[in-house]
């Protein structure tokens, strides 16, 4: 098969041909080349790198730091990979544009065939129109023509917009009422001289306009080198603030460059154009305004007296000044400058920022007093910020009017502790707080064994990992599958995994990270979804995989990879459904939420969440009469609620007995008293007031269950399960259950006192009983009012303050204390307080006191 690559000769003749055959290469092979995964070619006699496009028998080449490419078009590549190399644009779009980046067939201005890409097009007027192979190059051109002072026409929405659509960049030229470059006749037309070509040394007018002044003068005093001819001259107003960029192939010609790159700040300060204004800052000790282009500019050196033009926020898709976060303007394509984890935490106070929109916006906390001056009046570094805490705890809050919560102290890191309301979310924040969190609670084994061989391509299950049982054995009940995200044709990679897992399909309930997302994806099990949404596109989790390597899906969009084991490709990673972050398989479906949303955990139904704070506890904990979430969600719902009496027939029992009880003993308590008066005998009496006392206490009981019947039907009724353990610390509860102690003791005693009586009264049955006497009625009192202490005692011991560490089985905990949750017990909470002391020993703080 021959194909034809096209050559330029010379300016008279558009292009030669000459035959490629596949026979003239060596071999061709898929490997890296500028970060993405080409069919990489040698050729025979040649030097150059050749490559070969991916779904045709087609040849190109580009000749590296020339800004074109020579050979073929690829015919098959609707969406240009064949650009997507180092003289991309670096902007992944995955649009029509993978690389951001066209490639045109066009003549340039000299009348040579030539393929360019966007940014070399740019050179010739993006807007042209006269691209062979791509209607692209119309995209975002003004249909309305503009005629510039020399005769050239842009649309009308290209002139000022910071982008050269012309070859000298007339189109930005005039802008704003304000001058760039001079003009001057030549042959009867009005010629634009941009400022790079202005003191050149070379005269481009031709009466020499553009050299007249070019040598410093009493009314020009700002010098720099010329960044053409690398002389000194002086800074005009026509030449000041101009566009400029660090390379000389990432903008279009650059034709409005006047000083050298050394040079760059003595033309980019005080703009006479507001519309070129980035900011105002002190230069050199004066105060002076510097251009938009300025700000970001060169990170290592600033132009500004505090470097505040070099504050700035990188991610793959976009680099911004630190003032553009957090402004609800998104500047990023990926809106990672809106999602930056500062914004989460801002001030009620707003303030003007110094770069960006005058608008008032609160202050990010994270930029109080910093060192760094952000706000144009200076607030964000004043003294007066409410602050919580004390020496290694203190932190900036948000308003006055907050209440401030206590904190975790952390072992190691910064700023050295966690909120309370932070704590115990599966999250490994403080270098400790995992640990302690282990005491605390109730931990359920999670299976999560998988068995990684192979370099990582086999994954063994861990129902199918020989062990005990003979290998052999398996064979029958694990089969291999292969696992392959995105299931599509994906160029120059691999990417299935094999998979030994159990052939039949079983819940899912007790799987978690790797065990759950491969069994689930596999559709083996029952009634769960794989829970892989979002394709590792190229553009995704900026932050992350700086060594990624791209490569094309279905011709179609860009997916990335990493390396493992030195030569295995990698995509295993969860993508957030947010796009900004990517967590590994192992992590997904964890009862861990690792992604900012939720959405490593969103489609797993191995899990209950709890309902207020969204805590994550295995499917297998709920109901199983243990507390594991702090609203008591997970033990208070449709499937299992408690109650105070538990069933129909207790609740029946209770009215029951309770008004009968009450009735009953009334009845025998007015009874006993109004025959009392005909006891003649010590015994007698006794024996009637023994007998009022049980009745007594009786009622005491009656009264106690028909309260709990009350409380248990019309006051709490189904909302008790949520409220069980507020009811059982109130004073309500400790009032009836010391009121049912009382009346429980008085009869127990008085049972007692009545048997022991009645056995006086066997033994002595011979003798005849004695009158009542002054000594038998002192003795008659003294027995029944120890009877009533002793009970009374027994009954409020418990709820005495003094005494309630011998009582209290239970802590409640303030509910934003999630290291504690439900009633854990006494020496839960004090193991949990000696490990985590122990830890902090050095950091201690009056703040670490849980409340």
């Amino acid at each position: 098969m021959i194909f034809l690559l096209n050559l330029v000769v010379t300016t008279a003749t558009l292009f030669a041909v000459f035959a490629v055959s596949e026979d003239d290469f060596f071999s061709c092979e898929i490997a890296e080349s500028n970060g993405f995964l080409k069919n990489v070619c040698q050729k025979r006699n040649s030097n150059k790198t050749w490559y070969k496009c991916i779904t045709t028998d087609e040849f190109y080449y580009h000749p590296g730091n020339l800004s074109y490419f020579h050979g073929d078009l690829c015919s098959d590549d609707p969406h240009f990979y064949q650009a997507c190399d180092e003289n991309a644009n670096g902007k992944i779009t995955n649009s029509e544009l993978l690389c951001g980046n066209y490639l045109c067939e066009l003549q340039n201005p000299k009348g040579q065939l030539i393929i360019a890409t966007t940014k070399e097009l740019s050179a010739f007027g993006t807007c042209s129109k006269n691209c062979r192979n791509t209607e692209l190059n119309r995209v975002g051109c003004s249909e309305e023509n503009i005629v510039l002072p020399s005769g050239e026409q842009v649309g009308s929405t290209e002139r000022c917009n910071d982008v050269c659509d012309v070859w000298s960049c007339e189109d930005e030229a005039l802008c704003n009422g304000f001058s760039y470059g001079i003009y001057c006749k030549r042959e009867e037309t009005n010629a634009y001289i941009p400022p790079t070509q202005i003191c050149d040394g070379k005269k481009h007018c031709p009466n020499g306009e553009d050299e007249a002044n070019c040598t410093k003068t009493k009314d020009v005093e700002s010098l720099c080198r010329h960044v053409a001819s690398g002389n000194l001259v002086p800074v005009h107003n026509y030449t000041r603030c101009t566009k400029v960029d660090r390379s000389a192939f990432s903008e279009p010609l650059n034709r409005l460059k006047y000083c050298e790159l050394a040079d760059v700040a003595l033309h980019q300060t005080n703009c006479s154009d507001p519309s070129k204004v980035g900011m105002t800052c002190t230069v050199n000790g004066y105060k002076s305004s510097i251009s938009k282009y300025l700000i970001c500019f060169d990170d290592s050196v600033g132009t500004c007296d505090d470097n505040i033009d070099t504050k700035c926020f990188t991610t793959q898709s976009c680099k911004v000044h630190k003032h553009l976060l957090c402004d609800d303007k998104v500047d990023c394509d990926d809106r990672a400058d809106e999602v930056h984890p500062i914004c989460s935490a801002k001030t009620n106070a707003t303030c003007s920022r110094r770069v960006g929109s005058k608008t008032e916006l609160p202050i990010p906390i994270s930029w109080l007093k910093d060192g760094v001056v952000d706000c144009e009046n200076g607030a964000d570094e004043l003294e007066d910020w409410p602050t919580c805490g004390q020496g290694g705890t203190t932190r900036y809050i948000s308003d006055n009017g907050l209440e401030c919560e206590n904190v975790f102290i952390c072992r190691t890191g910064s700023p050295g502790f966690v909120e309370l309301n932070s704590l115990c979310d599966g999250l490994e924040s403080c270098g400790n707080e995992n640990m302690v969190c282990s005491g605390s609670s109730r931990t359920e084994t999670l299976s999560t064994t998988v068995l990684t061989t192979n370099m990582g391509l086999t994954k063994i299950l861990s129902f199918c990992v020989a062990g005990l049982n003979n290998f052999q054995q398996l064979v029958d009940i694990c089969v291999t599958e292969k696992f392959n995200f995105p299931d599509k044709n994906i160029f120059g990679v691999d990417t299935k995994t094999s998979v030994i897992l159990p052939i039949d399909t079983n819940t899912c309930d007790h799987m978690f990270g790797e065990l759950y997302l491969y069994t689930s994806c596999l559709g083996r099990c029952m009634g769960s979804i794989c829970p892989l949404r979002n394709l590792p596109r190229y553009e995704v989790c900026p932050d992350q995989f700086p060594k990624r390597i791209g490569t094309v899906v279905n011709n179609e969009y860009l997916i990335f990879f990493t390396k493992s084991h030195g030569t295995v490709y990698n995509n295993k990673y969860f993508v957030c459904d947010e796009k900004l972050k990517c967590v590994d398989y192992a992590k997904v479906c964890d009862l861990v939420y690792d992604c900012k949303d939720g959405s490593d955990e969103v489609r797993c139904t191995n899990h209950f969440k709890c309902r207020s704070t969204g805590k994550l506890i295995p499917k297998t904990s709920k109901c199983n009469g243990h507390i594991d979430c702090p609203d008591l969600s997970d033990e208070c719902n449709e499937q299992c609620s408690a109650k105070i009496l538990e069933g129909a027939f207790l609740k029946g029992l209770s009215w029951l007995i309770g008004i009968l009880a009450i009735f009953a003993n009334l009845v025998m308590v007015g009874n006993s008293f109004w025959t009392l008066r005909r006891c003649r005998t010590t015994a007698a009496v006794f024996n009637r007031l023994f007998i009022s006392i049980i009745a007594i206490g009786d009622f005491f009981v009656g009264c106690y269950l028909f309260t709990i019947a009350t409380y248990d039907s019309f006051i709490y009724g189904k909302s008790y399960c949520q409220r069980q353990i507020f009811w059982i610390a109130s004073f309500e509860c400790s009032a009836i259950g010391v009121f049912s102690t009382i009346g429980s003791q008085l009869s127990l005693f008085s049972m007692t006192g009545l048997s022991i009586v009645r056995i006086h009264g066997i033994m002595n049955s011979m003798r005849i009983p004695g009158e009542i006497t002054a000594i038998g009625i002192v003795k008659i009192v003294l027995a029944m009012v120890s009877l009533v202490l002793f009970s009374s005692a027994i009954a409020v011991a418990p709820v005495i303050r003094k005494f309630e560490d011998f009582f209290v089985n239970g802590v409640k905990f303030s509910d934003g204390l999630r290291i504690f949750i439900g009633v854990p017990g006494k020496r839960t909470v004090f193991k949990v307080m000696e490990k985590s002391i122990m830890e902090n020993s050095n950091s201690i703080s009056k703040e670490y006191v849980f409340t």
